[in-house]
């Protein structure tokens, strides 16, 4: 099944994004922003997980979740805004969602008796889930333009955060761990097995073996044996 109109895709995408972005941004604007703002209160109005949620609003931990909540609302939101780091950003999101989604929770409607089960903050996780799958960051964002440096895709934690393909992510290859890197650097031969050969920092090659050559996205072995 072809996609009939990528433009309009990509556009639909990028306008989802912008459209999360600023949703979690105005939050942060009335969080961070306001002096003595805290989540202490929210916390203490929950229902059916009220035994789960009751303890972060004690003084040691209630400043620290409200920090948590409002700097995370305004990093989210940045992330989402200029499409840097987009599927960290979306997941901690998604996570973020799931916790105001028990918290809102007087079983088993959500908020109030409109919403049974599903509310907007399952909506707006499916919407983050689709924004990572259509790697959103790499449609005028910054994650594309990132994934070309090579001092992202020299540290394996942005590599993963930024690089386009989520299938390069395989990075268990005959039973040593492997680090995704852009295929430029070790071209795959036509008919090659993908993920059997690697780029091999300490010596500067692209190397293979198991006895076919192959390309692409991978960096030298960090652990379980010799590159």
């Amino acid at each position: 099944m072809t996609d009939a109109n990528p433009r309009c895709e990509r556009l639909l995408v990028f306008l989802l994004r912008m459209a999360l972005a600023w949703t979690f941004l105005y939050a942060a604007s009335h969080q961070v922003f306001v002096p003595g703002w805290s989540a202490t209160g929210f916390l203490t109005s929950t229902k059916t997980f009220h035994f789960l949620f009751a303890p972060l609003t004690n003084p040691r931990l209630g400043p620290v979740v409200s920090f948590l909540v409002e700097y995370g609302h305004l990093a989210i939101g940045l992330s989402l805004l200029f499409g840097v780091l987009t599927r960290v950003g979306a997941s901690a999101a998604i996570m973020l969602m799931f916790f105001y989604w028990l918290a809102h929770m007087d079983f088993p409607f959500i908020s109030d008796t409109n919403n049974l089960l599903v509310d907007m903050h399952v909506v707006y996780a499916l919407v983050l889930g689709l924004l990572i799958v259509k790697q959103a960051g790499h449609i005028w964002g910054l994650d594309g333009w990132l994934s070309r440096q090579s001092w992202v895709q020299g540290n394996w934690v942005l590599a993963c955060a930024t690089t386009q393909t989520p299938n390069e992510l395989n990075l268990w290859v005959d039973g040593r761990l492997r680090l995704p890197r852009a295929a430029l650097r070790c071209p795959r031969p036509e008919g090659a097995e993908y993920g059997r050969g690697f780029l091999d920092h300490r010596r500067g090659n692209c190397r293979s073996f198991g006895g076919r050559s192959a390309g692409g996205a991978w960096v030298g072995a960090v652990a379980g044996g010799r590159g």
